[in-house]
């Protein structure tokens, strides 16, 4: 799952290479002129061979940028999408983000990622839950087809829901039993002692 290395991580390694292959003659050369075989310009040797031992330092410095593994590079390919659609399809069609991560090796910011991917691609819809969670619907995988449907865009279904949610009855007086023929009779207000 992880992306290949990008343009700027092989073109900096190159370049390192590049810039150790010159300097490391150049050090060679000075070291061997200055200690071994003697030269007339010392301090030239000197300020040349210590210019291009910087010059090698900065090349390892990009070999070491462009070979280090990219960080965080996640990102959803084709195999990961139909794992998903198959663990939605075991889940009835409904999956959060903390059930995906519990059944694939995906962290949670990994399985939000997924999803909303799915999502931008409308291949999912989300809703919210009774208990505020965040659900993501797969309609074509959903085992009952009248949960699928979008309840804001249904009207029929948005109307039963609002009659079975207004033909609640309240007891209102306090006690348990029905009182049908009896008025609620108001209690009497506590006066507070300040």
């Amino acid at each position: 799952m992880n992306p290949s290395r990008t343009f700027g991580q092989i073109f900096s390694a190159v370049i390192g290479f590049a810039m150790l292959a010159v300097a490391s003659p150049c050090v060679i050369s000075m070291f061997n002129d200055v200690f071994i075989a003697g030269t007339d310009n010392v301090g030239g040797a000197l300020i040349v061979g210590v210019f291009m031992a910087f010059v090698g330092v900065a090349g390892l410095i990009l070999i070491a940028t462009g070979l280090k593994k990219p960080k965080g590079g996640f990102h959803v390919n084709q195999a990961l999408e139909r794992r998903v659609l198959g663990i939605a399809r075991e889940h009835g069609g409904r999956l959060t983000v903390s059930e995906l991560a519990l059944e694939t090796e995906l962290t949670i910011d990994q399985s939000r990622q997924v999803l909303q991917h799915l999502e931008h691609r409308e291949a999912v819809r989300t809703h919210l839950s009774d208990h505020g969670d965040i659900v993501y619907v797969f309609g074509g995988l959903t085992v009952d087809k009248a949960a699928a449907i979008d309840p804001l865009n249904d009207a029929e279904v948005f109307d039963a829901r609002l009659n079975d949610v207004t033909n609640v009855e309240f007891d209102l007086d306090g006690d348990d039993e029905e009182d049908v023929d009896s008025p609620a009779q108001p209690q009497e207000a506590k006066q507070d002692k300040w």
